[in-house]
């Protein structure tokens, strides 16, 4: 139709294009004309929603995801910001002011690092389980946990665990390397530093490259790092300068610093390579691994007898309330997420769970929200219903006026 319209209006726009363009003719003017009978203007058709109670809308594009902690797009985001909801919400259109949601208050330390909120009562999730503070705790630990670049946690890894930290495989990664420090050194207090040659060197570094390939489940070559000729002339500089270093601790730092340095510019030394890794950080030592979760965990803390969840930040954060008031701070049913496959909340499972996918997400299609409306269905490529949600608890506009 659209084709059809267009083509008569470039056909009516020509032929008067053509007659601007004829030449004038002399017309005769009768004495007396007499006005033209009055038609009805015809009406257009008629325009009536099949269901008045239902309101429809297109979508610019299809939902990546339903699972708050990894959907980082609109179309995702606008179904989770009605299905579920956050701790607090916006004042309206005041940006930088925020009110109530799930959290019915809150306080802030005065050093502006550890934020505690009291959790709303008697509200429940759409599959009727109740919303408890270690509700919140565990979507936030998962959040976290499960981390990967292709999802908003960064926005909340930094405020958590420092500036520049971006991803859970970062902490992960300067666990192990902090380790390889710590054995190094072990190492070193163990070495003859009167008799330290390059035969020495090749035995510390072996025993420092096992204990890394041990740790952080990569593969190094220490034979094929140290026969490289780059590398070998760089330890012989290094063990010549020995002689002239001011005392023992100057000595091993410079060792120490060369043999890490040779560790991480090989094959497989690199720990960010951890990054969106799923198959790679199940490889890491389970120590590591279970310390991660733990350091996790100890920063989102929930009390259900107190009915609060107090967060530690690792430095105070401006836009924490800003941050968390978004989809990825909105809140999950901890036992629906388990039942459903989800991870079970344990710090020996979570790198199962690492940079999941939208294709492999138990949570990419299904919802179990707080929010105003539920997910009626989502037909791929067709439509995504929303159903109104007869038990929300919200009674009174969240706005005056």
């Amino acid at each position: 139709m659209r084709k059809i319209t267009l083509v008569i209006s470039i056909l009516i726009a020509f032929s008067m294009i053509l007659s601007a363009c004829a030449p004038a003719q002399q017309t005769s003017v009768p004495a007396e004309t007499q006005a033209p009978a009055q038609t009805q203007a015809p009406t257009g058709p008629e325009f009536k929603s099949k269901d008045p109670t239902t309101y429809f809308r297109p979508m610019f594009g299809e939902p990546e995801t339903l699972d708050p902690a990894l959907d980082y797009e609109t179309s995702g985001g606008e179904i989770v910001a009605n299905v579920y909801e956050t701790l607090v919400w916006y004042n309206k259109t005041k940006a930088s002011e925020f009110i109530p949601q799930l959290a019915e208050s809150w306080t802030v330390s005065e050093d502006g690092k550890t934020y505690t909120f009291v959790i709303r009562k008697g509200i429940k999730f759409h599959e009727g389980g109740d919303l408890e503070p270690h509700d919140v705790a565990y979507t936030f630990q998962r959040g976290l946990l499960q981390g990967g670049t292709a999802s908003p946690q960064w926005l909340l890894t930094e405020p958590f665990f420092g500036v520049g930290v971006d991803d859970i495989a970062a902490v992960v990664g300067e666990k192990i390397m902090a380790k390889v420090d710590n054995k190094a050194v072990e190492l070193l207090d163990a070495a003859d530093l009167t008799k330290f040659d390059e035969k020495a060197f090749e035995t510390l570094f072996t025993d420092l490259v096992t204990f890394y390939n041990s740790t952080s489940g990569f593969t190094v070559d220490a034979a094929a790092v140290l026969k490289d000729e780059t590398n070998a002339a760089t330890v012989k500089e290094m063990i010549d300068g020995l002689k002239g270093a001011a005392d023992d601790t100057a000595r091993k730092e410079s060792i120490k610093t060369t043999a890490v340095n040779l560790l991480t510019s090989a094959e497989g030394g690199d720990v960010s390579a951890l990054y969106d890794d799923k198959e790679a950080m199940k490889k890491v030592d389970p120590a590591v691994l279970k310390e991660t979760a733990d350091e996790t965990m100890t920063k989102v803390v929930a009390d259900d007898t107190a009915g609060t969840v107090t967060m530690t930040l690792a430095q105070p954060w401006g836009p924490f309330l800003a941050t968390i008031a978004n989809n990825w701070g909105a809140i999950m049913d901890k036992e629906w997420v388990v039942e459903k496959g989800g991870w079970d909340g344990s710090p020996d499972t979570w790198q199962n769970f690492y940079a999941t996918t939208a294709d492999e997400d138990p949570f990419t299609a299904i919802t179990n929200g707080t929010g105003p409306f539920k997910l009626d269905h989502w037909t791929k490529g067709e439509e995504i219903v929303l159903v109104r949600n007869d038990n929300y608890w919200r009674t009174e506009p969240a706005w005056e006026g």
